[in-house]
């Protein structure tokens, strides 16, 4: 039975040769060989995307592949052109993989990568299949076969995952389907056509020769009376046309909208039959196409495998110079000849041992005028020794110490000339050649006298019962110089059994540092021998394939059949209609949060309590300072402004949902993006009626600096705003400049100079119905700083500031600077994330960034919208795409986020109404958990102390007429002890704890910098942008990649350190807040003296990194090592041109980490100072009015009625609640 299956299946493929053209089989037979290639070299990637092309081109298939933005709709759009809703739809991403559909029998087939296909029969619900599904990370795709669909055999729909997801295995399964497509549709959401990753995906896709046609989806989406339809479709055009990824055509649909007169569903249709009726044609130049991909990819990976292995080699080599790498089996012999010398160790000290003992035994140091001394001295000894006539044992015993003394005199300077003279200088050469520090040496053992001749000992070896002889003589002398000799030589002993000690520590010392050296060479002579092997394996893999390119022969053997796919017998498996997947459930933050705790008082009873009070006090003597303390309190709680940012990713609908919040349609919503400028919306006042704008327009010194961060992106500058207008149009001349968005920026500033170049700098006012013009003109809003609207609603009555913010991104230094400090100032942060796109690449990088500063939040202060959840069919899409958000969230370090599912569009509908409601509700009650019951607080302990205070001074005022005039020269004397005393505290100790924190702070900073160093590096200088086209050209744009990257990371990471500083900064201020009040309360405790230390630091340093500037001659050596793209990623001139790049680097961000160190630490130590002068005046005040105030109680009669009818007024009035309790 097999045999004939078998037998039957060499006749299909037979029969199906005799109609294949013969170019069709000499392409197959060629890929063939390119497939067993890329096997033997063990790419197995790229030989399986070989083998799909074979097998697609062999089957004859026709492939349109549907790519683009997750949730653009590109499911739905296949479900329409097949006539059958037959893929899953989601807002979220929910395919990881690809699914191809065809006409046939019912079935679908799943496909894995390391585990049997699957086969599901008479099945077309993928909903069942994935609820049958285990394993589905090793899905590899899904084929889908549908007897009742609208396509004609042979020909095949791609749907892919998402371009955009935040899962990179979701960008490899779209990435990995282009290849076999023979048309290619990029698909697009209505909201986000400008997106950056849209222009850099299409621009791709035309660099590596593939054409694309653009589908707009859900057009259903757009108000005509944000913007005109044609408008758009303008927008949209000039956005691709400009950044040189033009699509090959365009098609605006909508499959909600299908009677819409704007939806070319229909023309698409049209597109793709006319392109079905010319597939023969089509497919040969896509494949093609496809090869010359597939070489290219497969090129990267070696190279990418190649450097991978170069580097794992040439690790132990890192810091090794090319000199240095030249000179390694020298380097190795070299020590090889120090061990050996080393051995020769005992044998040196031998041979010095001998140099000692020779100059001992040969020193000459009883010549004959010794030995005559000796003789004379010996003779005074004979007991028959007399002095003449009058001789006595005095006079005898006086001419023996005489005689000794002339003896010892001559001998021992004979000993010290002949032995320890010489033997010292001997020792000392010796402690050198033995490798022994000889100055410390000679200071340590030979400063003072190896031996030293007493006159004892030579008296000692007189032997008294010997007869004086010539005999007896020499035998003394003998003895004399055995004693000087032995005696020296025991000295000289231990101090060479040091010198040779110390020795052999050091050369035992050095011969593990020789054999580590050697072990060290010879890993590093190994490296260089494998890295040598590699690159000659890299040569010989080059020329092998450019030979497979090259030689392209007629006869190649017809081996393609054998990748055929001869499909294995797939197990098949039936679904489970009744068989459901489970969802996690995730709380959602629909309720208002129930309050902690009943405040005992009210914002309006303690206003009224702060100016009661202050009433009572206000013309007391000595309480001017706590008067005008209850003043600030009342202030600060009537006016307090509380700021909410929004911050979101593009066309999230910030604008929307700021209008949501305002209940007002103030702010101009658009599906184009915008230039970023500040827009707030503040209380009205005074000064400021409600509708008035203020427009802050930027200065000419802004506006430059702007310029000139964008014009680097281009390798332009200009020195002045109208200098700049030239470079633009020189940069618009170019056919497709690079960077479209930051283009668009220029040209919006070309074309509104001349008409708004008289503003820069000005402040101007309008109505807020001219809003629009200024923010959604980029020709207008490119010039504005920033817009301020007075607004009268139920929002801004609280004091609600509501901030829409610009965002950051590497270019403009600016706007990532304006976008941290008001991350980091305001009250609570919104952040906007839009339901069709719930969490993108945009996302990312603010997260990142709140990440650096989210330790240094006081509170969690965030809050996350899920805005346009009426785009949800059902209440189960909802619930998914609540949970994805949550989930990426989390995954993101954010605990527990508080999420709030709201329409801004259908605010004051329900059921949307309803969740908005609950959204304000919450946020609402935060402002009043978190801030009101604060300073509700602080106001009503300032209350107490007060009423305290005054009821102390009243009860001093009653000591006895004697005892006052004591009492007063107490205070007197208390008072100026006490300024004495704070006026001595320095408490410098503070200054130094923030330094010690500035300087570990940018330790770690640097440190983290340069770990990441080589990844930004290989992330600028990559393949796919070193082409060798232009080699200058490319080399200097991977070049500014580069350090505007580096820049960017570093100003990012300096403003978070920045802010760790800045709260550190706080706590140091606290404690010396707190050591000042408890010297006061050790002195005085009845004493009321108030520090503030909730005032925030006011103006603060900014950062800004000078690489971007950098002098791009530094960087000529660097750019030198890459020649061409061979070179450079084969011969390993990227390692040399990243460390000639790391080393500039290093010596030139050393000065600037330094300054800023110096920077950090000169504002917050000039700050302490200032605040410590400051706090010395406040107290000395406050303590000058207590102390006066309390003295002339004493004096002025009026004064104390006065002080006792106020504290009568305040605990008989209801407006104080606490009165019972003072």
């Amino acid at each position: 039975m097999l045999k004939m299956v078998k037998m039957e299946l060499i006749y299909i493929i037979r029969l199906k040769e005799l109609v294949m053209l013969p170019t069709t089989i000499f392409q197959l037979n060629h890929l063939t060989e390119f497939h067993h290639f890329l096997n033997k070299q063990k790419d197995f990637a790229a030989a399986e995307k070989v083998k799909d092309l074979i097998n697609k081109i062999y089957k004859d298939d026709f492939v349109f592949t549907f790519c683009g933005h997750y949730s653009a709709g590109k499911s739905s759009l296949i479900n329409e052109l097949i006539g059958k809703p037959l893929l899953p739809s989601s807002p979220i991403p929910t395919t990881a993989h690809k699914i191809k559909v065809t006409r046939g029998d019912d079935a679908v087939k799943v496909y894995f990568t390391a585990k049997p296909t699957l086969l599901f029969p008479n099945c077309t619900d993928l909903k069942l299949v994935d609820a049958e599904l285990i394993d589905k990370d090793l899905i590899k795709e899904v084929a889908v076969n549908v007897s009742d669909i609208e396509l004609p055999t042979n020909i095949m729909f791609v749907d892919t995952p998402g371009i955009d997801s935040i899962d990179k295995a979701h960008m490899l399964a779209a990435e990995s389907s282009i290849h076999l497509s023979d048309v290619l549709f990029y698909v697009v959401e209505y909201n986000h056509v400008q997106s950056e990753i849209n222009i850099e995906f299409t621009k791709q896709l035309v660099d590596s020769g593939k054409s694309f046609v653009l589908i707009i989806n859900q057009i259903d989406k757009h108000r005509e009376a944000e913007i005109p339809f044609q408008a758009f479709k303008d927008s949209v055009e000039q956005a691709f046309v400009s950044s040189g990824a033009v699509p090959e055509q365009i098609f605006y649909t909508s499959i909600k909208a299908m009677d819409s007169s704007k939806n070319q569903i229909d023309a698409l249709k049209q597109y793709i039959a006319e392109k079905m009726a010319h597939k023969g044609s089509l497919m040969e130049a896509s494949a093609d196409q496809s090869f010359i991909k597939i070489k290219t990819d497969h090129s990267k990976v070696m190279e990418l495998k190649l450097e991978k292995e170069l580097a794992e080699a040439g690790e132990p080599l890192a810091n090794v110079t090319a000199e240095k790498l030249n000179l390694l089996e020298s380097d190795f012999h070299a020590l090889e000849k120090k061990l050996e010398a080393l051995q020769q160790t005992k044998v040196q000290q031998a041979e010095l041992e001998a140099g000692f003992l020779a100059i001992i035994k040969d020193a000459y140091i009883m010549p004959y005028a010794n030995r005559e001394l000796a003789e004379t001295y010996l003779n005074s000894k004979d007991k028959k020794f007399k002095l003449g006539l009058f001789s006595s044992k005095q006079k005898i015993k006086a001419e023996q110490e005489k005689r000794l003394e002339n003896f010892h005199g001559v001998l021992a300077e004979a000993v010290q000339l002949q032995l320890l003279g010489p033997l010292t200088k001997y020792l000392e050469t010796v402690s050198g050649k033995m490798g022994v520090n000889t100055a410390a040496f000679k200071e340590e053992y030979l400063t003072t006298p190896l031996f030293k001749l007493d006159k004892p000992a030579l008296e000692e070896l007189v032997n008294p019962n010997a007869q004086m002889s010539e005999t007896y003589l020499l035998r003394y002398c003998e003895e004399v110089e055995d004693y000087i000799k032995s005696s020296v030589k025991k000295e000289a002993n231990k101090l060479f059994s040091i010198l040779s000690s110390e020795q052999n520590s050091h050369a035992k010392q050095e011969e593990h540092i020789i054999l580590e050296d050697q072990r060290r060479l010879e890993t590093l002579l190994k490296a260089k021998e494998k890295k040598e092997q590699l690159t000659k394996n890299w040569l010989k893999w080059q020329e092998t394939l450019m030979q497979l390119i090259e030689n392209r022969r007629e006869n190649m053997a017809d081996n393609y059949l054998e990748l055929i796919d001869d499909e294995a017998v797939p197990v098949i498996q039936e679904v489970n209609p009744l068989k459901q997947v489970k969802q996690v459930q995730r709380k959602k933050e629909t309720q208002v949060r129930s309050k902690p705790e009943q405040m005992l008082v009210n914002q309006e009873e303690m206003l009224a309590q702060l100016d009661f009070i202050s009433d009572q006090l206000q013309d007391l003597k000595g309480f001017k300072e706590v008067w005008r303390n209850l003043q600030r309190r009342t202030e600060t709680i009537r006016n307090k402004q509380y700021t909410i940012c929004l911050f979101g990713a593009f066309s999230a609908g910030k604008s929307s949902f700021a209008n949501a919040l305002l209940g007002h349609p103030l702010l101009p919503v658009s599906p184009n993006p915008m230039t970023a400028a500040i827009n707030r919306i503040l209380p009205v006042d005074k000064e400021n009626e409600h509708g008035k704008m203020v427009i802050v327009w930027k200065t000419k010194e802004d506006m430059l600096g702007e310029l000139q961060d964008y014009l680097q992106v281009f390798h332009e500058n200009a020195d002045s705003l109208e200098s700049a207008q030239l470079v633009i149009e020189r940069i618009k001349n170019d056919s497709a400049p690079s960077s479209a968005s930051h283009f668009r920026y220029l040209e919006a500033f070309l074309e509104g100079f001349s008409s708004h170049k008289d503003m820069l700098g000005a402040v101007s006012t309008a109505s807020m119905e001219e809003l629009n013009q200024y923010v959604s003109v980029e020709t207008v809003s490119c010039f504005i700083a920033k817009i301020d609207v007075y607004f009268d609603c139920s929002l801004t009555r609280k004091g609600i500031v509501l901030v829409d913010t610009p965002g950051g991104d590497s270019i403009n230094t600016r706007h990532s600077e304006l976008s941290f400090e008001y991350m980091k100032a305001a009250d609570s942060i919104l952040y906007l994330s839009y339901y069709n796109h719930a969490f993108a690449k945009a996302d990312r990088s603010f997260l990142l960034q709140l990440g650096r500063m989210k330790d240094s939040f006081e509170k969690d202060k965030m809050f996350f919208i899920m805005n346009a959840i009426d785009l949800a069919k059902d209440q189960e899409e909802l619930d998914l795409v609540f949970n994805y958000l949550y989930d990426q969230l989390e995954h993101y370090g954010i605990r527990n986020p508080r999420i709030y599912p709201v329409s801004s569009l259908f605010s004051e509908k329900e059921p949307y109404k309803g969740q908005m409601d609950a959204f304000k509700g919450s946020l609402l009650q935060f402002i009043e958990d978190e801030w009101l019951p604060f300073m509700l607080k602080a106001a009503e302990t300032d209350c107490a102390a007060s009423i305290q205070m005054l009821e102390d001074f009243i009860n001093s005022a009653e000591l006895e007429h004697a005892k006052q005039k004591e009492q007063i020269d107490a205070w007197e004397r208390e008072e100026q002890g006490l300024n004495s005393l704070l006026a001595q505290q320095k408490h410098t100790y503070l200054n130094k704890k923030i330094k010690a924190e500035i300087d570990e702070q940018v330790h770690y900073l640097k440190q983290r910098i340069f770990l990441q160093f080589n990844d930004w590096l290989k992330e600028s200088f990559h393949p796919g942008l070193l082409k060798g086209e232009n080699r200058k050209q490319e080399g200097e744009k991977a070049l500014d990649d580069f350090l505007f990257q580096l820049s960017y990371e570093v100003e990012q990471e300096l403003r978070a350190v920045n802010l760790r500083c800045e709260n550190y900064y706080y706590a140091q201020r606290k404690e010396l807040y707190e050591l000042s009040l408890k010297s006061i309360r050790q002195v005085n405790k009845e004493i009321i003296v108030q520090l503030d230390d909730s005032v925030k630091l006011s103006g603060g340093i900014t950062h800004q990194a000078p690489f971007r500037t950098l002098e791009r001659g530094l960087f000529k050596k660097a750019l030198s090592y890459y020649k061409n793209p061979k070179a450079f990623f084969e011969k390993g001139d990227r390692k040399y041109l990243a460390e000639e790049i790391k080393a500039v680097m290093e010596t030139e961000s050393f000065p600037f980490f330094e300054e800023e160190k110096s920077r950090l630490f000169a504002f917050y130590d000039d700050t302490l100072e200032k605040e410590k002068r400051e706090m010395l005046q406040i107290l000395q005040a406050q303590m000058q009015e207590y102390y006066s105030g309390k003295i002339e109680l004493f004096q002025n009669e009026e004064i104390r009625q006065k002080m006792k009818e106020a504290l009568r007024t305040i605990k008989e009035s209801n407006v104080w609640t606490y009165a019972d309790s003072i």
